[in-house]
């Protein structure tokens, strides 16, 4: 904690706009020795995986989300399919109002959380292991998966820095797990991480625009931010109040795909809301066709603990540095 608080003079500018500094670090042999892995990713508050997913897998998943791009005709049909290249004129023609906020329409998103594989994914074993080395329990993953689709709208704003705690609330130790549905290079827009940012406890907000609402203020803050180029299967895991934030999308035709998952320990608690869909929707209508009936309503089999919402994030009007 001494090294933190150290690392706290006041800068001139605001931490958010800083470039990333530091390139990730595979984490992947120090799960042959989970004590050095839970003390990296308690000093650092993430951890970065090389190839911990196999890629059929998630390589499935982003056709099937390419799919219903293409039904949408969201894609150029003279580009390989696979590549995800945008119509940018029909994107574009999407009305303001449904791109605002995830940056996708609702019905759009409603058809992905309806995709079996999405919610299977989330329990994948690799994946698994890491939270059960870093937990020292049964982990359990939320219900609550996210799905990013970022579109080259106009009006897309990138995700600005922020922590998932506020959004999430329950144990500050529930941790999150983002990965992209292709290589990601850093032009791509993939995610960077505010290096110890976690032990800061929950930072001041302001409202921002893209995903989420809300924006970190990090004036002050001599952190340093870490990012990389992410290759299919690539895997960055941080805690629910480490500081994060999207890179721009460089490529003004490529569709970024991506995922949040967050897994916690069994028990511990969680909010009541981590159990509901990320859409208004109910389960069962996300269910419907679906084969293995052992993922419905999963988190039905543990007896766990549930929280309060807290409402006392403190907010500012606005980001003054």
């Amino acid at each position: 904690m001494t090294d933190v608080m150290e690392g706290l003079s006041a800068w001139p500018i605001d931490n958010a706009l800083r470039p990333a500094t530091k390139e990730f670090q595979d984490a992947t042999p120090l799960l042959a020795n989970p004590d050095e892995l839970r003390a990296l990713a308690k000093r650092e508050g993430y951890l970065f995986f090389r190839g911990l997913f196999p890629q059929d897998t998630l390589s499935t998943l982003r056709r099937q989300i390419l799919e219903i791009l293409q039904r949408r005709q969201l894609l150029d049909p003279s580009k390989d399919f696979m590549e995800g290249i945008a119509d940018i004129a029909a994107v574009n023609k999407l009305p303001a109002e449904s791109v605002l906020g995830n940056g996708f329409p609702l019905d759009l998103y409603l058809e992905i959380q309806r995709l079996e594989l999405f919610h299977q994914v989330a329990h994948e074993p690799g994946l698994l292991n890491v939270f059960h080395c870093l937990f020292q329990a049964e982990p359990f993953p939320h219900p609550k998966t996210i799905a990013r689709v970022v579109l080259p709208h106009e009006l897309v704003y990138t995700t600005p820095p922020h922590q998932d705690f506020i959004h999430i609330q329950g144990t500050t130790e529930t941790w999150t797990a983002w990965f992209p549905l292709s290589d990601c290079p850093r032009e791509l827009g993939g995610l960077s991480i505010l290096e110890g940012s976690h032990h800061m406890g929950v930072i001041d907000v302001a409202p921002k625009n893209g995903a989420g609402g809300l924006e970190s203020i990090l004036c002050g803050f001599n952190m340093e931010w870490a990012a990389g180029d992410y290759h299919l299967g690539d895997v960055v895991i941080f805690n629910s109040q480490t500081v994060h934030k999207a890179l721009p999308n460089q490529n003004s035709k490529q569709i970024r795909l991506s995922c949040d998952f967050r897994y916690q320990s069994v028990n511990d608690i969680i909010d009541p809301r981590s159990l509901e869909p990320h859409v208004p929707n109910s389960w069962e209508e996300i269910y419907t066709g679906w084969t293995d009936n052992t993922l419905k309503y999963y988190w039905k089999k543990f007896d766990l603990t549930f929280s309060e919402w807290d409402d006392s994030i403190r907010w500012q009007k606005e980001k003054i540095c």
